[in-house]
């Protein structure tokens, strides 16, 4: 909190350049030995919250060493506020479900209840090759969307805002009754 940091007489600005400070990646030049050469790179770089957590950032009047992790909460999350911010708003149904838009689910009505849910979005725009099958795309679109879903954190919600392979199946579909 910002009055156990004053208490410390560390300010926000303080923080967080202790914070880089400590967390570098640098060159540290080249030891040569007889036979071989080492190449010597110090490293401070941060691998965990809980390294952030063992940051020092002063020492007490007795000498002790304060650490970040005793004066915040050390998590992972995100960027907070983010640089730039998208926004997406979803019609959610009360059982939590998010529900697609109607080429996505054969044009079926909305149900009676929802809510829109409005949160921050990251947008990732992709588009089909010239010359390539737009089943083929499909199926690849499909693929990298689950792949990105297993590296990412179970929390974050990975939809697709428009599908173009099921636009073109409908208007095929239209068109052949």
């Amino acid at each position: 909190s910002g009055q156990r940091l004053n208490q410390f007489g560390i300010t926000p600005l303080s923080l967080v350049d202790r914070i880089r400070q400590r967390n570098i990646n640098i060159p540290g030049g080249q030891v040569e030995l007889s036979d071989q050469n080492v190449v010597v790179r110090p490293t401070g770089e941060y691998t965990s919250a809980a390294e952030i957590g063992q940051t020092v950032l002063d020492l007490s009047r007795e000498r002790y060493p304060l650490y970040l992790r005793d004066l915040v909460d050390v998590t992972r999350g995100y960027e907070d506020p983010a640089a730039v911010l998208n926004f997406r708003t979803a019609k959610v149904a009360p059982d939590g479900a998010v529900i697609g838009e109607s080429a996505e689910h054969g044009g079926h009505a909305l149900p009676e209840e929802y809510e829109l849910q409005t949160g921050r979005a990251i947008t990732i725009s992709v588009r089909q090759v010239k010359g390539t099958h737009i089943a083929d795309y499909d199926r690849d679109i499909a693929a990298a969307v689950e792949e990105m879903r297993l590296q990412l954190p179970p929390d974050l919600r990975i939809e697709r805002t428009s599908n173009e392979p099921a636009e073109v199946h409908h208007k095929i579909s239209s068109f052949n009754r």
